[in-house]
């Protein structure tokens, strides 16, 4: 998810920079990024964040519903 405004969305730059990810990954604009986030929540999504100092991916059980929160990480 991205937000659709005060961002510049999925760019050529953006895609590259995905690494291919991009073309797998669905992705969706949305209005209110908090506002997802909470109705995801109340359709039983775990909802993670990346942190800077946060755990390894490889240390999180990403089974289920789940919706990662990424970018700005420091």
């Amino acid at each position: 998810m991205i937000p659709q405004h005060e961002s510049v969305g999925l760019t050529p730059a953006a895609v590259k920079a995905s690494a291919g990810a991009s073309e797998w990954v669905p992705i969706a604009q949305v209005t209110n990024l908090a506002r997802t986030i909470e109705a995801l929540k109340k359709r039983d999504y775990w909802i993670y964040a990346a942190a800077a100092d946060g755990e390894p991916p490889s240390a999180i059980d990403f089974t289920g519903r789940v919706a990662l929160v990424l970018g700005s990480e420091g």
